[in-house]
């Protein structure tokens, strides 16, 4: 029988002793049968790739992982030891990389994989087939001194009496960037090859060995060792390895709604049932890191601002992007309204009040950007003219424009204190952007006069100031 203790290191001896073996994010055994009493299995090698100096896995070790050390025991007793040599090094993609994300330190994971076989004769009694290595990744969060803990990963081979079994085996995994305040859905589910139920749950990372002076143990004779368990720092533990985790124990599927940054060692048991009882589990450890990562929004402007009596048609307008999506709501509101997926909708709604329409627009890496416009639909005429606006290219208030309800626009135009026209348009649609022959103007007070022709036909003119703050 497994035997396990939890693993309490001395903080002292730690503090002194420097590891050089810290490399390993996690790991997973499966097997198949492939004959009478032969058994197929694959061991894969979560690995932590970065250069040292980002924190990433000492290169010496990553080089002395192959070949894998196995050690079988048959109950608890040694039954054979094997040496693997690696069939594969592979370096995991980024999922949906894209030029949209800055992380601080892109992650790098690299995948090694051993397959071998072994014959084990039908026994009433279980087989363990174990590996031990040092090290896990240095600088875990949720998990104290992780950079001098030797991993211990396992699996079993159930006794004749529950039948022959091939073991579930996960899905592939991806290198996946987690950013703080956001969610996340990803697959831990498995497939099973005898068509056992399965079931899933979080569960305990396992450790034993001796990091000190054996770093990359190579059993050959004894009884199965004690596995240890890790010391979890704070309030994590292995039912919660990070904040904002959950588990579906039916579909294998992991949500994860980030909220503090680090790097996190989720264990995943993956339980076979067969005839209402678990005949066997597979485990899959891995190390999520959670960045405060800048996402590059794209710089969509959305235009058609304007006051316009109610059931007038307005044009809307977007620019900065491949693709749109456009909804609206009442200001205030935060219960949008879907609208259109077109760059340049017109509006055609029976609609009274103040409404904000949003726009997001996304290209073809998956950045996207927003941006809104204001429509107020009134039941009487109206001009307006903001009284301030700060042309400083911060994408907010850099321009100012007239909009009128129930009017036609003659002119707009406007002036600075000596008198001197800095600004004209009879389109209501184009902007002043501070600016005068190409120069930009100071810090002032400007005036503007609007002439403007109602619905019948009389000529009204309109004034007022504007200051331009920078």
């Amino acid at each position: 029988m497994l035997k396990i203790i939890y693993c309490l290191v001395a903080l002292a001896s730690l503090s002194s002793f420097k590891l050089t073996a810290s490399h390993l994010l996690g790991a997973e055994i499966t097997y198949k049968i492939i004959g009478p009493d032969l058994y197929e299995f694959t061991v894969y090698y979560y690995r932590d790739c970065r250069v040292p100096s980002q924190g990433g896995g000492n290169p010496n070790a990553l080089a002395e992982d192959s070949p894998l050390y196995i050690t079988t025991f048959h109950w608890n007793y040694f039954f054979r030891a094997d040496s693997i040599e690696s069939v594969e090094n592979v370096y995991l993609p980024l999922l949906n990389p894209s030029n949209c994300y800055s992380p601080l330190q892109p992650p790098c994971i690299n995948r090694i994989k051993f397959v071998f076989q072994l014959n084990l004769p039908h026994s009433i009694l279980e087989y363990t087939i174990l590996n031990q290595r040092c090290c896990m990744s240095d600088g875990i969060t949720n998990i104290i001194n992780s950079g001098s803990l030797t991993n211990s990963f396992y699996c079993k081979i159930p006794p004749a009496s529950l039948g022959s079994n091939s073991s579930a085996v996960f899905s592939p995994l991806t290198n996946t960037l987690l950013s703080v305040n956001k969610e996340y859905s990803i697959d831990f589910s498995a497939i099973d090859p005898d068509n056992d139920s399965l079931s899933y749950e979080l569960c305990t990372v396992d450790l034993g060995g001796d990091a000190y002076n054996n770093p990359k143990p190579f059993i050959l004779s004894g009884g199965l060792p004690t596995l240890l368990h890790p010391v979890y720092t704070n309030s994590y533990t292995s039912s919660l390895p990070m904040s904002g985790i959950s588990l579906d124990a039916k579909t294998g599927k992991l949500d994860i709604k980030t909220n503090t940054q680090g790097s996190y060692v989720v264990s995943v048991c993956c339980h076979e049932w067969r005839n209402g009882i678990i005949i066997n589990t597979v485990k899959r450890i891995y190390t999520f890191t959670v960045q405060n990562i800048n996402f590059s929004a794209l710089d969509v402007r959305a235009y058609g601002d304007t006051i316009v009596l109610k059931e007038s048609i307005v044009n809307l307008s977007a620019t900065g992007a491949e693709t749109y999506h456009w909804d609206y709501a009442p200001k205030f509101s935060s219960n949008k309204i879907a609208f259109s997926d077109i760059q340049n909708p017109i509006v055609d709604l029976n609609l009274i009040g103040a409404y904000n329409f949003y726009v997001t627009g996304t290209n073809s890496e998956g950045c996207f950007g927003m941006d809104s416009a204001e429509l107020v639909f009134t039941n009487e005429k109206s001009v307006f003219v903001p009284n301030a606006f700060s042309p400083n290219n911060d994408g907010v208030n850099d321009r100012v424009k007239i909009i009128m309800s129930g009017y036609d626009l003659v002119y707009f135009k406007i002036y600075n204190r000596r008198g001197q026209e800095v600004f004209y348009t009879n389109d209501v649609n184009i902007e002043w952007d501070g600016r005068f022959k190409g120069g930009e103007l100071g810090i002032d007070t400007y005036y503007w006069v609007a002439s403007a022709i109602d619905l019948n036909d009389k000529i009204q003119i309109f004034k007022g100031d504007i200051t331009l703050i920078r």
